[in-house]
């Protein structure tokens, strides 16, 4: 029967560091406790002290008689008892010892092999006298200058030490630094390119005052410039000595204003910024965007290497007016280009002498998007207003005014008009349109004209063979071929399945070809085919038969012979040079307007940039 007398030496690693640490012949830096402590009890079998070899479990809970295990099982085996005292290290890791109490629950048996007794009652850990002033609450007193605390980081990257607080009222503060005098109840702090303080959150950085005259956040820098947030007058503010200037920003209208004159704002401005010699605003980034900008909700969107960027799910990313200058002006100092906002004729106007004067792109895969979009909005537009206008002033045969291409099965050029014109092209000289490759018209095709172009079959290098085609004024199918009459004069023609679901009203016409004799239409069409007969046999006869299309979409679109023009084509022509007339009279004829033929000769009237001072570091040499 094995029952157990326990000493009162429990010796915690966390404890023992602390006496460690303020020991004088110790470096703190090079200390490297762990979560383990020693346990020492004493251990009797049958009233005597047990001595020998012994097999232990240790488990740890929170209640000394049932309650739930937290840590545990531990089970060193072959621990040697002399005179009833053992000794063992224990490790049940991070967290178990958290300031609530722990019962230490032990079974043990001879070594090697048969079953355990359960020691009873369950030992409660006390803590050593040092280790009662880290429970918490936790209160101390510095005795000398210096740091309370200190925890050395001695890798090069890595944080030095993580504090996780986890309070259960939402509206209390994690953690709060008090101050009773003038000093600072927090303060962070970095000697490198680090920040002091980094917030991570929904607030990155929060700071309250209770009084008119206090600052939530204030900030010092070493040249004894200062910027706070937080008075009785503004959200934020930030004073600048060096120029003696006032720069200062926030008002309870205002997210932020900056201004080094009068101050003028728009009201519920996210940013304003002003300045009446000089940059209102100047954000730099030598990775992102210098200056980033969201509306109401969604994704944070940024470029890299952008100077500004923004995005708006159901607004404006970035929104500009001006009333008498440029709303906003892009300037490239490398090859001196430029885009440009807002000019008095154009909503964007885009200019670069070595690549693309506007370039819209998307990564989008939802329907109906699009690299550039361009919208006339008015319901009553004025005459050839156009959603996107393409122009090539290039007066030789290179160039495209406007290109559309897919470089899959898609669409290069889509035209839609619900009443109107899909596609319109015209030409003076030259070609309304080319296709180079099959072309397919489900509706009416209408021309003065149709004439079929190859290369000429005897100089096919150097000339062309052009062919009319055969009008009518009626949906006229034409078929034809040749038969011989058998030794009956006979000869049956063959014909399509659907060649009679396809036409109506047959016409014939016959040919005897090489002798003279009679020929004719014994018999019409009737179940796919005719009968020819001749008044001789073996008479090769050519013969041809027409009919009228009969086909549901015919039968619906039966073009009318005789139409008369339409109002505004009334006293024109489709070609007026034929009949004498100027170009002006052609139903196509329209006028370009001057401001579409000019727009190469238009010079922003844009001044150069002047150069951004440079951003000088603490500590570098400008």
């Amino acid at each position: 029967m094995f029952y157990k007398r326990f000493s009162r030496e429990l010796f915690v690693s966390l404890f023992a560091a602390g006496v460690m640490l303020a020991s004088d012949s110790m470096d703190a830096g090079d200390i490297n406790l762990g979560t383990s402590f020693t346990y020492q009890g004493y251990l009797y079998e049958a009233g005597e002290e047990a001595s020998g070899d012994y097999d232990f479990n240790f488990t740890l809970w929170d209640d000394g008689l049932a309650g739930a295990q937290v840590g545990g099982p531990l089970s060193p085996s072959n621990v040697t008892v002399v005179d009833g005292r053992f000794t063992v290290e224990l490790d049940f890791g991070f967290g178990v010892f958290n300031g609530s109490q722990r019962w230490l629950e032990i079974e043990v048996r001879p070594a090697g092999g048969g079953s355990f007794t359960l020691l009873d009652p369950r030992q409660l850990l006390t803590a050593t006298p040092y280790a009662q002033a880290l429970r918490l609450p936790y209160y101390a007193t510095q005795l000398q200058n210096g740091a309370s605390f200190a925890i050395t980081n001695p890798h090069a990257s890595g944080t030095a030490a993580i504090f996780q607080v986890t309070n259960a009222g939402n509206s209390y503060e994690g953690v709060l630094g008090l101050n009773a005098g003038s000093g600072a109840g927090v303060r962070g702090q970095s000697d490198g390119f680090g920040p002091g303080v980094a917030g991570v959150g929904f607030y990155g950085l929060r700071g309250e005052t209770p009084t008119s005259s206090g600052f939530a956040v204030y900030g010092l820098n070493a040249n004894g410039n200062y910027g706070y947030i937080g008075d009785d007058q503004y959200a934020l503010f930030a004073h600048h000595d060096l120029s003696g200037n006032t720069v200062y920003a926030g008002h309870e209208d205002f997210g932020l204003v900056a201004t080094t004159t009068t101050l003028t704002y728009f009201q519920d401005s996210g940013l304003i910024g002003r300045s009446a010699t000089n940059f209102g605003v100047v954000g730099l980034s030598d990775a992102t965007s210098g200056v980033i900008g969201q509306s109401t909700f969604g994704a944070l969107w940024h470029f890299p290497n952008s100077g500004t960027s923004g995005y708006s799910p159901d607004g404006y990313g970035i929104g500009a007016v001006s009333t008498s200058g440029t709303a906003v002006y892009a300037h490239n100092r490398d090859i001196n280009t430029y885009g440009r906002l807002a000019t008095p004729n154009y909503g964007v106007f885009g200019r670069s002498p070595v690549s693309d004067g506007v370039y819209g792109q998307t990564n989008s895969t939802s329907a109906n998007v699009s690299g550039v979009y361009g919208l006339v909005n008015s319901s009553s537009p004025g005459s050839y207003s156009t959603g996107v206008f393409g122009q090539n002033n290039g007066t030789g045969g290179l160039g495209i005014g406007v290109r559309g291409r897919h470089n899959g099965s898609g669409w290069g050029v889509l035209g839609e008009s619900p009443d109107g014109v899909g596609v319109y092209g015209s030409s003076a000289g030259g070609l309304a349109g080319y296709f180079a490759g099959d072309v397919i018209v489900t509706g009416t095709l209408s021309g003065t004209v149709s004439v079929s172009k190859i290369d000429h079959p005897l100089d096919p290098e150097n000339m062309y063979l052009h062919h009319s085609g055969v009008a009518s004024s009626e949906m006229l199918n034409l078929y034809n071929g040749n038969v011989v009459t058998d030794i009956n004069g006979q000869a049956w023609v063959e014909l399509p399945l659907w060649f009679e679901e396809l036409n109506r009203d047959f016409r014939y016409q016959l040919t005897v070809i090489g002798q003279f004799a009679q020929a004719i239409v014994a018999e019409k069409v009737s179940g796919g085919r005719f009968l020819i007969e001749t008044d001789r046999p073996d008479v090769e006869v050519s013969w041809q038969i027409s009919g009228i299309r009969n086909d549901a979409w015919a039968n619906a679109n039966r073009p009318a012979v005789e139409v008369a023009k339409a109002a505004d084509e009334r006293g024109k022509y489709l070609h007026p040079l034929v009949f004498g007339e100027s170009p002006t009279q052609g139903v196509d004829y329209h006028e370009v307007p001057a401001d579409k033929v000019q727009a190469d000769q238009l010079e922003p009237d844009a001044q150069p940039l002047q150069a951004v001072p440079q951003m000088v570091a603490q500590g570098d040499t400008p």
